[in-house]
C-alpha cells in the first residue's frame, strides 16, 4: 500500500492506493489550518485509519501549495498558517515514525503527468 495526502488550505484529501495504483480509499477532511496540533490529528487519524483497514504501515507521500526549504525541509509558503516554518516532512516523519515525503503540488502533478499521464 501507499499513502497519499494532497493538502490545501480548506481540505486534506488523503488516498491508500494498492501496490498496482489502484485506489482503495479516498476521504476528504477539512484542514485545521490555524492549529499544529489538530493539523498533525487529522493527518495521523486518517493514517492509523487506513493502517487497520488494510493492516499495513505504509510510507506516506504528501503534496501542498507551497514551497519547502531545501534544507531543512521548513515551509517557506503555505496558505496553512500552522505548518509555516515548519520543518513538515521531517517532524511529520519523527511523529509518525515512518518515512514521510513531502513536496510542491504542482510538481507533484507534473511527475504524475510524466510517469502515467498525458506525458508519458
Amino acid at each position: 500500500m501507499h499513502y497519499a495526502f494532497d493538502i490545501g488550505g480548506s481540505k486534506i484529501e488523503f488516498g491508500a492506493f494498492d501496490a498496482s495504483g489502484d485506489i482503495r480509499s479516498q476521504i476528504k477532511v477539512p484542514t485545521p489550518a490555524q492549529d499544529r496540533d489538530a493539523f498533525v490529528a487529522a493527518i495521523a487519524g486518517l493514517i492509523a485509519d487506513a493502517d487497520r483497514e488494510f493492516g499495513e504501515d505504509a510510507d506516506i507521500g504528501i503534496s501542498f501549495a507551497g514551497g519547502l526549504d531545501p534544507q531543512t525541509g521548513a515551509v517557506i509558503s503555505a496558505n496553512i498558517p500552522a505548518i509555516k516554518g515548519w520543518p513538515f516532512g521531517p517532524e511529520l516523519s519523527r511523529i509518525l515514525n515512518r518515512d514521510v515525503r513531502v513536496a510542491n503540488d504542482a510538481d507533484c502533478f507534473a511527475l504524475a503527468e510524466a510517469r502515467s499521464g498525458a506525458a508519458k
